[in-house]
């Protein structure tokens, strides 16, 4: 990562700040993961794609996950929508969107919104 941000510094070439990231990145810098043997295997990290990365190291749904919120998981406090039957994978019948209306009387999370109060950091690492 150093090395990175140091190449985007040294950059004085034209282009916007996206095309310099690209342009900075490392040669040898590779996505993947090491094996318990300190194998190196060049893989890009997929959420539950295969690969002997994803063997390895799976990853695990949460109730967030399942729900429908990115794997950001950059929601703190989610905007709420009304229960609808439509929304659910499988069918759900009326006395279990009761139930569910009852646990949840202000609805479920929206994470096709914004979270409440989210905003995009523009002041991290500003001068990249």
């Amino acid at each position: 990562m150093d090395r990175w941000l140091d190449n985007i510094v040294a950059d004085r070439g034209e282009g916007s700040r996206a095309a310099k990231v690209v342009r900075a990145r490392p040669r040898d810098l590779e996505e993947g993961c090491t094996t318990i043997d300190d194998e190196w295997i060049v893989e890009r990290a997929t959420y539950d794609g295969p690969g002997r990365c994803n063997r390895l190291y799976p990853s695990y749904a949460n109730p967030r996950l399942v729900a429908g919120a990115s794997v950001a998981d950059d929601v703190l406090k989610c905007a709420l929508k009304p229960i609808v039957a439509a929304d659910y994978a499988r069918p759900v019948s009326e006395a279990q969107l009761n139930r569910l209306r009852a646990a949840f009387p202000l609805g479920v999370c929206d994470y096709s919104r914004p979270g409440i109060g989210q905003s995009i950091t523009r002041a991290t690492w500003q001068r990249f």
